[in-house]
């Protein structure tokens, strides 16, 4: 568990200690700091799932202490140490939004991060030596309290369920989503469909979810997401609480009275909401690190020619709208239409102007003076190309960025990438799957495949590595990485 204490201007102490309390992370007394620490507060606090129920803003954030099933790790570590920033000692200006993120800050100017020991699972120990004792995990003592009232006949069985208590949950209104190993072994198996009939059955989920949060209306299981035939990235989920509407047949269109029927929930961030059905799309709230990094990239320049990010997919938006925030103009690939709708009610959501363009439907060449920010493509992104030229140079003159998002590989998009770039040059940055061991020679690798595409179609731009972002841990051993592509462009 890690356990931080923020240093709290006294100025917004009230607003601070308010929203902690009402989202279940306050771990301690707010208590006053020296005058050389500004006059303002200590709050000690633990960064464990809690009720995130809603603030001012229009939806609450995600409350996670895991990932959302897609099969990462997903602990928010690249491994990079920054240096100490703006006095929060060790702690990046990347993890820092993190945690702000998970505690439901929006603005976390002026607010300083200082980390505690941990030394017991009984208590810890703030930097002025007070002893907390840490905020317990609500599913588990949820679960606790069911078996204690509701005891299974053998009471041999009893140790072995309190040894497998889940200790991470996903929360996103109004759904709570557990690990897929939640509740899977024998003993949990036998316990609950053999030993609790099915009224109690319900009275148990119930009174999980309202553990976390009294506003949860759904409790499911999000299995890893299946990778044979599933190039949609459809995910497995499992009711175990509340009305689901039946699932659609993956390969079954949906029509609009299915997207109306459909469980949809949301999260916001770094200020950018996002709407996804998640019986039909993945989410994996690790991405925060490369969306919010996405928006500190140089803007791009003003000028006579507009300026284009090319997102070949394109998923609910999870980088096209913080290319869009940044500046740019958007054309985005996505193939799964539950997918481009979750994207389409983003970014109304998110005030920016959307047109979905369907395979069969063309776009003027003049599109680059329409007023259109994002514009989104139900297709294939091998088409990506083609479309790109009928659009002409004044499009494809000013794309200078190409979002290259799919795990495990981005390969199959390499070459449509390079082919769709600006001829004056731009960056193409490169989603992978990596050894942690193996980063340094994919680099190489990446690199000298965009010099042979680049070969390939008679070009001579130079092919350059710029950069190596570590995302987040995707399973042991191995990493999110994106490799930052420069290709041309010296004078960009």
């Amino acid at each position: 568990m890690t356990s931080i204490s923020l240093v709290v201007p006294a100025a917004r102490v009230r607003e601070v200690k308010v929203l902690l309390e009402e989202r279940g992370f306050l771990a301690g007394k707010i208590r006053k700091v020296d005058e050389s620490d500004g006059g303002g507060c200590c709050i000690p606090t633990s960064l464990v799932g809690g009720c995130p129920t809603s603030t001012t803003s229009i939806t609450p954030s995600t409350t996670s202490t895991s990932d959302n099933g897609d099969g990462d790790d997903d602990d928010d570590d690249n491994g990079n140490d920054d240096g100490d920033e703006d006095g929060n000692a060790d702690f990046d200006g990347e993890e820092k939004e993190r945690i702000f993120h998970t505690l439901g800050i929006q603005d976390g100017r002026g607010i300083t991060i200082t980390p505690v020991t941990t030394i017991t699972t009984t208590g810890t120990v703030t930097h002025d030596g007070r002893k907390i004792n840490p905020p317990e995990n609500p599913l588990q003592t949820a679960i606790t309290a069911f078996l204690t009232a509701n005891p299974p006949e053998d009471p041999t069985l009893l140790p072995t369920l309190l040894s497998t208590l889940p200790k991470r949950y996903t929360y996103t209104p109004p759904l709570l989503l557990l690990p897929s190993a939640t509740f899977s072994t024998p003993a949990w198996q036998s316990y609950l469909s053999s030993l609790l009939p099915h009224d109690l059955q319900q009275n148990f989920y119930s009174t999980l979810i309202a553990a976390v949060c009294k506003t949860a209306t759904h409790l499911a299981h999000l299995r890893p997401i299946p990778t044979q035939h599933n190039a949609i990235r459809a995910p497995k989920l499992t009711p175990l609480f509340g009305t689901f509407p039946p699932l659609l047949p993956p390969q079954q269109p949906p029509t609009r009275s299915d997207f109306d029927r459909a469980l949809w929930t949301s999260t916001r961030q770094s200020g950018i909401l996002q709407i996804w059905a998640p019986g039909y799309t993945m989410f994996s709230r690790g991405n925060v690190k490369e969306k919010a990094r996405i928006l500190r990239f140089p803007p791009p320049a003003t000028g006579t020619r507009t300026k284009w990010a090319v997102d070949m997919y394109a998923g609910i938006g999870y980088f096209a709208f913080s290319y869009a925030k940044l500046g740019y103009r958007v054309l985005a690939w996505e193939i799964n239409p539950w997918s481009v709708e979750g994207f389409v009610r983003g970014a109304g959501e998110n005030g920016l102007p959307v047109k979905v363009v369907l395979p069969h439907q063309g776009m003027p060449v003049t599109m680059e003076q329409e007023q259109q920010e994002v514009v989104v493509f139900l297709e294939d992104n091998e088409n990506a190309p083609a479309r790109i030229a009928k659009m002409g140079e004044g499009v494809r003159g000013g794309i200078e960025r190409v979002n290259l998002g799919l795990l495990p590989t981005s390969r199959g998009s390499w070459a449509g990438a390079i082919q769709v770039l600006a001829e004056r040059g731009g960056w193409v940055h490169v989603h992978e799957n990596v050894g942690i061991e193996e980063i340094d020679e994919m680099a190489g690798r990446v690199v000298k495949a965009f010099e042979e595409l680049e070969k390939g179609r008679g070009g001579t731009r130079r092919v350059v590595c710029e950069h190596v972002e570590r995302v987040k841990t995707f399973a042991p051993g191995v990493m999110h990485c994106v490799f930052d592509i420069r290709i041309g462009g010296e004078r960009l």
